[in-house]
């Protein structure tokens, strides 16, 4: 399961950056145990497209690979390391032969085994037999040592092939580490390394994104990081061999190493250390020569996510054409083998819907009924062998439902075909109805509704006015279809700017409450994050473009931050979850809330300064007039409802400054909340912030800890304090 890989960075770090970060340490421990339980099932195709950010949480060396690699190590000729006997580098014999030192009683053998004190050979007293004697045996011992480490050493290698060959089977990172734990050895940790690029390099890109993903899984907990920098110091050293199996070996180790570097599993300088005893014009300078030019590259960031995928096939265009002539030459030779084949060659799973597109397509086609139920059998076979997923399966015929009228045009059959084919699909078992799906009367509504939304949005993105949108979106008075209104926007503004995107981010937070609902955001996200493998064909930056959008809307107070956690059920595609956990990484930094209001560069400009003082300005004059409407209308027009944190905070610090104006600050801040102006998280955030300067508060206030717990209290009995967020 790639839970380990998910988990770093959410949750973890130094305890500064946890005080900064938008999510509460609750909200962290939720998100990651959901990402944990999360099963790994469709990784395999994931895996192609993983999701890494450019701000890397830093990750502290583990213990289960053996620790960092110390400068006092030496290294046998089998590569297994040796380490002095003690921590300053000199013998940790005890005196008097191991049997105890001042007070002790020594051994019972003392006078008849003692070993001989002087080994000089110009001492009187040198005995030369007993020397030589324990010479030879030392020598055996360490033969018989060497030969052992070995064996074991040869085994371990067969054992993590093993493993490695099933791993890229199967793409399940959590149990490849639990076989590299079972078989224990850390010292050989970096051999998993090595074999994991070298069985990598053999394959296609695929399998490269695949070997990187399982690098950055597995690290720290399975292998530490001075194992990793072995692993990598391997790969260097035997750089010449590997070079006359694989030519552009160089590009491509060097490219490995970035990639690790970039996903903070190797050190930036680990590259100067491992090749500074190599001559210029090396292979391994080489190598060292590409790495830089690579992380120096202005776009190292972008590029390096999808260093693998740039060269890992055709266009969508292409493997539509050829999914097309498989079907074709399928209804000639009626070969199933041949089909499956085909499929695993394609390698894109999750495009595996418009292969049943394809096929009910060919089946509407037909002209003779046995062609057309043979096109049956096969998605009821590559159904029930699991070769098509069941959601691939509905989504290739939803596709062809919401367009039958078109079809129909062209085919006059396709009404009463697709569905006689649907009605025996149902019956049969291998197809499930979809949960969005509309009924058949309503998809010529809904496809209408969509086609409203474009033109609308479209308009939108040249003018800017919101008003004009929530006017129009009103109209349309189809409040169950406004998910598919945020989806829209969502998956429009991916092939637009940035100035665009901002505009879709403003829109989103603009419409809610009054228009759209958490509900319908919420769902609107969760379609684009089921979706998230079919929009990578058209915008491969998609994945990181989505998480900004996620990370955005709860900045905005559009979602709660518990909706990471919550939309991890309804998602069975592997990077609709690492969307999810990039989301949850970017969340958990400092500064994280600000970052994301300028995510897409042309965010307003705010000054905080001045934000807090019209916060002060507005708590003090509620507290004269009480005018609770001007109060709500004023903090939304600040629209900065990831900082309401603040106003909570700048309320109760109010409070225990003027304990008379105590009740009239409780009545405003208990009406945000209900209202929903102030969110949980904010409200929550912001009385853990007063209690981080209660001690400083107190220097002034002496009562400020018992008015602290009085509100709390006050809030807890009239059940608006937020126990959780």
């Amino acid at each position: 399961m790639e839970g380990n890989g998910r988990q770093e960075g959410i949750g973890e770090g130094t305890g500064k950056a946890e005080e900064a970060s938008f999510l509460t340490e609750e909200q962290r421990d939720v998100l990651r145990n959901a990402l944990r339980n999360k099963p790994s099932e469709g990784a395999a195709h994931g895996s192609q497209l993983l999701l890494r950010l450019q701000s890397k949480a830093l990750r502290g060396d583990g213990t289960a690979g053996g620790g960092s690699r110390k400068s006092s190590a030496r290294r046998t000729p089998l590569g297994v390391e040796r380490k002095p006997r003690g921590a300053s580098g000199k013998s940790t014999r005890a005196k008097k032969g191991g049997a105890g030192g001042k007070g002790t009683w020594g051994t019972m053998m003392d006078e008849t085994m003692a070993v001989p004190d002087a080994l000089d050979r110009n001492d009187p007293n040198y005995e030369s037999e007993f020397s030589a004697e324990e010479g030879m045996q030392k020598e055996w011992d360490e033969e018989s040592l060497l030969a052992e480490q070995a064996h074991a050493l040869e085994s371990y290698k067969q054992k993590i092939v093993d493993a490695l060959h099933e791993y890229f089977a199967h793409c399940n990172v959590q149990e490849f580490a639990e076989a590299v734990q079972k078989l224990g050895r850390p010292e050989f940790a970096h051999q998993v390394v090595k074999k994991a690029v070298l069985i990598a390099m053999d394959h296609k890109p695929k399998e490269h994104e695949m070997a990187s993903k399982l690098l950055s899984g597995i690290y720290p907990d399975t292998i530490s990081k001075g194992q990793m920098c072995k692993g990598f110091e391997a790969l260097i050293e035997s750089i010449d061999d590997i070079c006359l199996d694989t030519p552009d070996a160089v590009h491509q180790i060097a490219t490995f190493m970035t990639r690790a570097v970039y996903d903070d599993v190797l050190p930036p300088n680990f590259v100067e250390r491992s090749v500074v005893a190599f001559p210029e014009g090396s292979k391994a300078v080489e190598v060292a020569q590409k790495f830089h030019e690579l992380l120096n590259d202005p776009h190292h960031g972008e590029k390096l996510e999808r260093c693998w995928i740039a060269n890992s096939g055709q266009t969508v265009e292409e493997v539509k054409d050829i999914i097309q002539r498989m079907v074709r030459e399928y209804e000639d030779s009626k070969d199933i083998k041949e089909v499956r084949r085909c499929i695993l060659d394609i390698g894109m799973p999750f495009f595996h819907h418009e292969l049943v597109k394809q096929v009910l397509v060919a089946a509407m086609e037909a002209k003779k009924e046995p062609i057309r139920e043979q096109l049956v059998a096969l998605l009821a076979a590559l159904s029930k062998s699991g070769e098509i997923s069941q959601r691939q399966m509905s989504a290739g015929f939803d596709r062809i439902l919401q367009r039958l009228e078109d079809y129909a045009i062209d085919i006059p059959e396709a009404v009463p075909v697709m569905k006689n084919i649907r009605i025996q699909a149902l019956g049969e078992g291998w197809l499930v109805e979809g949960t969005h799906k509309p009924s058949e009367g309503a998809m010529g509504h809904l496809s209408n509704f969509k086609a409203k939304c474009e033109n609308l949005l479209k308009e939108y993105s040249s003018s800017g006015e919101v008003g004009d949108v929530r006017d129009a979106l009103s109209r349309l008075k189809c409040p169950d279809y406004h998910m598919h209104f945020v989806k829209k926007a969502i998956s429009m503004a991916l092939d637009w700017n940035d100035h665009e995107r901002e505009l879709i981010s403003v829109l989103l937070a603009k419409l809610y409450p009054e228009l759209l609902t958490r509900k319908d955001i919420g769902e609107g996200f969760s379609l684009i994050l089921s979706s998230v493998e079919d929009l990578v064909l058209d915008v491969p930056d998609a994945p990181h473009l989505v998480s900004l959008f996620l990370g955005r809307a709860i900045v905005d107070d559009c979602l709660p931050p518990a909706y990471l956690a919550a939309v991890l059920d309804e998602i069975d595609n592997t990077l609709g979850i690492e969307v999810v956990w990039a989301t949850g990484r970017l969340l958990n930094t400092r500064h994280a809330a600000e970052r994301l209001l300028r995510c897409w560069g042309a965010g307003a400009s705010v000054d905080i300064a001045e934000i807090k003082e019209s916060m002060h300005t507005l708590i003090a004059e509620y507290t004269t007039c009480e005018d609770m409407k001007e109060a709500s209308t004023c903090l939304h027009d600040l629209s900065v409802p990831f900082f309401h944190h603040e106003f909570v905070k700048k309320a109760l610090v109010y409070a225990v400054e003027h304990e008379q104006s105590m009740a009239k600050i409780m009545k405003l801040l208990r009406q945000m909340n209900q209202s929903g102006e102030i969110s949980d998280t904010q409200l929550l955030m912001g009385f853990q912030r007063v209690d981080t300067i209660l001690d400083d508060l107190s220097l002034d206030n002496p009562q400020a800890s018992k008015t602290l717990a009085a509100c709390r209290s006050a809030a807890l009995e009239e059940g608006w304090y937020p126990v959780s967020a």
